[in-house]
């Protein structure tokens, strides 16, 4: 067993190589930090269980890994740095506009190093479950730090059309007629719909800002559950890095602080597959729980379709395991039924729905896709908008990701050398989540998406793996040094990164774009301005991106090839409104037919010009700290 277990070791970096080198070659250079990552993390793990033979490491137990105890009054300056690091990075939010200032992830990264000092050191349950506390009120923070922000409300893309949209299913439209709007897709998948809906009527709170904040709050205490799998199947410490690296995923966090259709579906997966691995590690379930597993699969199906079809990959990827796992041990038929049994209680009502709302169809269109793109030549997908940026934005914005499949990689070594149970489950998991996610690189098409696919492989995978990394780098005093840098890094590049949040990011640099879900209260002034003064449908824009208004209609601002305001394609007596932020998030965003995965192209004209042009074409004739209205 040894033997093929070493060539398997050594046969990873070469595969990731080949990869490597293939995802460079077609240019999807987006891919390639990833790869590159865990190119270095799989030579790592090599080279580290080499060192580990030689000095001889004890062995994985559940005792505290730090070998000196630790007082009082060490615990107590940990939390007093903590809590006065958490305090501050609520702060030093007000110390920017509409963004959050570098000092904010500093406080936050040192917040989350002075945890995982702390749970280095945690002797006892009760221990534990205080700083679970301490990274429930971190992923609070993170999550939900945009709101305080942008108080108005800031979501995703989808999110604003979820919450306002007047021509399909949205809150307000639940809200104002009282029933559900028929006639498109999510009209089947209703659910999330009218529990905003609910918690916006009675609470008061404007949609667009509950619409975030309710997830944001609800997936922030899924914490819980990634804390009691990693307890349950491994030890205190490994629940609580779990519950670490957890807090900070950075496509996660998207998901989790802008609100989206997916994001409402999370939270049924991440209950559902805890509620699947703790019935593996006990083999019974009580019928109470079975009644809880079915309403989960219930909310899952009837929330989004994507996010329900893509949970099939996991159970598939349990039913694998479970399969060969039965082959080398001498486990009861029973058990192995009552698997079967779980996955038909999720596979009768999802495809039944999915029957009913008219996405079967999807399916056999999907598969010929993937047979033209893998078997017909020249059909694959081609290079995103992304794939164009300049490396160093992109290896700053992958930066987090990486750390963090860098560190499963070790974990994954590790769970080969001890055979782990858990180890085992997790590994096979990510491994399918991990081989769809290359068929939707490569196949054209929007039912598999990478991004969204990435964000089950954190939750399900790459949380637990790295926490075994965490453990198994853990085991000697310098390479707990390194645990916490690497830690560190990990935190802070992930959610200052693009990926976590366009708006408040750090990496933007002057090329990254992104298409503002949010309005200011500056805005809400200049359209009560216009409306009163002027009047004109200014306030059917939201949010408000720089235009002209010309016998009540709105378009967008014309730029020529220098990107300067074509003054001459612009009627006299015309408005133009000119917000200020539209020169950090771009102008004008447009989708090429050949982008995929929300890819959007903007105009990024020079600030000083284009002020400059305005002044001398036309007259200001209203100024706040945001918005400018000149007419021509």
């Amino acid at each position: 067993m040894r033997t093929p277990l070493k060539y398997l070791k050594l046969g990873i970096p070469g595969v990731l190589t080949i990869v490597l080198v293939l995802l460079i070659s077609i240019r999807f250079y987006s891919y390639i930090f990833l790869v590159l990552f865990g190119l270095l993390g799989s030579i790592g793990g090599i080279l580290f269980e080499k060192l580990e033979r030689r000095f001889q490491l004890e062995k994985f137990s559940r005792s505290p890994i730090f070998e000196h105890a630790t007082t009082k009054r060490q615990i107590l300056i940990l939390n007093v740095l903590f809590f006065t690091c958490y305090g501050a990075s609520f702060f030093s939010l007000s110390q920017g506009l509409y963004t959050k200032p570098i000092i904010y992830y500093l406080f936050i990264t040192l917040s989350a190093i002075f945890v995982a000092i702390e749970v280095f050191q945690v002797k006892n349950y009760r221990m534990g479950l205080f700083n679970l506390l301490k990274l429930w009120l971190l992923a609070i923070n993170v999550f939900l730090s945009n709101q305080i922000i942008y108080p108005l409300g800031v979501t995703s893309i989808d999110g604003v059309a979820n919450v306002m949209s007047r021509d399909r299913i949205s809150v307000i439209e639940i809200l104002e007629t009282g029933h559900i709007p028929q006639g498109h897709l999510y009209a089947h998948y209703p659910l999330h719909f009218i529990l905003v809906a609910i918690g916006s009527s009675i609470t008061s709170i404007d949609p667009m800002v509950s619409y975030p904040f309710l997830i944001g709050l609800v997936l922030a205490s899924c914490i819980l559950c990634i804390f009691v799998i990693g307890k349950t199947f491994v030890n205190l410490h490994f629940g609580l890095f779990a519950a670490l690296i957890y807090s900070f995923m950075d496509y996660f966090s998207y998901f989790a602080s802008h609100g989206h259709q997916m994001s409402y579906a999370l939270p049924y997966v991440i209950m559902s597959f805890m509620i699947i691995l703790l019935f593996l590690y006990r083999g019974v379930m009580k019928t109470s729980t079975k009644i809880v597993l079915f309403i989960l699969y219930i909310g899952l199906i009837f929330t989004h379709h994507l996010t329900s079809m893509y949970f099939l990959f996991v159970i598939f990827s349990i039913v694998l395991w479970k399969n060969v796992y039965s082959l080398i041990s001498n486990e009861k038929q029973k058990v192995k039924q009552k698997i079967f049994f779980l996955i038909l209680l999720y596979l009768t009502p999802m495809f039944a729905k999915f029957t009913y709302s008219g996405l079967i169809g999807e399916f056999a269109r999907t598969l010929e896709i993937f047979y033209q793109s893998f078997f017909i030549e020249n059909t694959h997908s081609l290079p995103t908008l992304y794939d164009t940026l300049p490396l160093e934005i992109l290896f700053l914005n992958t930066f987090g990701s990486g750390i963090a499949i860098m560190l499963a990689m070790f974990g994954f070594f590790f769970a080969l050398n001890k055979y782990s149970f858990f180890g085992s489950i997790i590994s096979t998991v990510s491994i399918v989540i991990l081989i769809v996610i290359a068929i939707g690189i490569f196949m054209p098409g929007h039912l598999i998406m990478p991004q969204r696919l990435f964000v089950l492989l954190q939750i399900s995978g790459l949380v637990f793996i790295s926490a075994f990394g965490i453990l198994y780098l853990s085991r000697m005093r310098f390479t707990k040094i390194i645990v916490l840098v690497l830690l560190g890094l990990y935190v802070f590049f992930s959610i200052a990164s693009t990926i976590s949040g366009p708006e408040t990011s750090l990496f933007r640099g002057h090329q990254v774009g992104y298409v503002r879900t949010y309005i200011t209260y500056n805005e809400k002034l200049a359209i009560s301005w216009f409306d009163s003064h002027i009047g004109g449908h200014i306030e059917g824009v939201k949010p408000i991106y720089s235009s002209i208004f010309s016998n009540h209609t709105v378009s967008r601002i014309p730029f020529n090839h220098k990107n300067e305001v074509d003054i001459e394609r612009i009627p006299k007596g015309t408005f133009i409104l000119l917000n200020e932020l539209d020169f950090i998030s771009g102008f004008n965003p447009e989708r090429p037919s050949s982008a995929r995965f929300s890819g959007f192209k903007f105009t990024f004209p020079d600030r000083e010009k284009i002020l400059a042009q305005l002044i001398t074409n036309s007259n200001n004739i209203y100024t706040s700290r945001i918005i400018h209205i000149y007419l021509i």
